[in-house]
């Protein structure tokens, strides 16, 4: 995987002829394969979160909470913005 961005550079005595572009070519390779890999265990945590027993959650240093299992919700009997907006 590649970034490439390119930008025109006019003539001096033609303001609306292209003399040249000026580009960058970044290699995001190793960046794009480690986001695909935190995707993937994203998705597995939420799956195992939301299969086992157990009330999972997960809050802030504000106490707000950031996650929040389908199990917790079933308990609470609110969905997941009406959670967020009581007052804990």
């Amino acid at each position: 995987y590649y970034i490439m961005r390119a930008a025109p550079v006019f003539a001096v005595d033609m303001p609306f002829e292209i003399q040249e572009y000026i580009g960058t070519c970044v290699d995001v390779h190793e960046m794009q394969l480690a986001q695909e890999e935190l995707r993937r265990n994203q998705e597995m945590y939420k799956i195992l979160t939301d299969v086992i027993y157990h009330l999972v959650w997960i809050e802030n240093t504000q106490g707000n909470f950031e996650y929040l299992n389908e199990r917790f919700l079933e308990f609470v009997g609110k969905s997941l913005e009406e959670v967020r907006s009581l007052p804990w």
